[in-house]
């Protein structure tokens, strides 16, 4: 261990990265929710209807909301670690935050209930009850 000098605080030179997650978690889910929600900003534009180019289940244009929440949580996941978010109150952060976790988890239900409805039965089915 080594001493500071400016504070006489002990600082431990075999911190790793993955120990410092707060320093840089941010950062990571910034970057990836910005990364797919630019991918279905395109496929969005090019006319897909559905997550991922899979066939439509029935539910118009679902990848524009989806898009709008990956890109607005890329913006509000900056926000809690860059210097420009420290003029946001923190309250509004914390309900952006978690409003659009809450999306992103509601939209989750429906992709995990889609899979599940695949396995068991090996086809998925529209709002109609027709097969996709």
């Amino acid at each position: 261990m080594r001493r500071s000098l400016d504070d006489r605080t002990v600082v431990a030179p075999s911190v790793r990265w993955w120990q410092r997650w707060a320093s840089w978690a941010g950062y990571a889910a910034s970057g990836a929710a910005a990364a797919y929600g630019c991918v279905l900003l395109v496929a969005a534009l090019m006319g897909y209807r559905s997550f991922l180019g899979v066939t439509d289940l029935g539910l118009p244009d679902v990848t524009w909301p989806g898009a709008a929440v990956l890109l607005a949580g890329s913006v509000v996941a900056a926000a809690t670690v860059r210097p420009w978010g420290a003029r946001v109150p923190p309250r509004a952060v914390s309900a952006a935050a978690w409003g659009v976790a809450a999306s992103a988890l509601a939209g989750s239900c429906w992709v995990l209930l889609n899979l599940i409805e695949l396995v068991l039965t090996g086809a998925v089915t529209d709002h109609h009850g027709d097969s996709a």
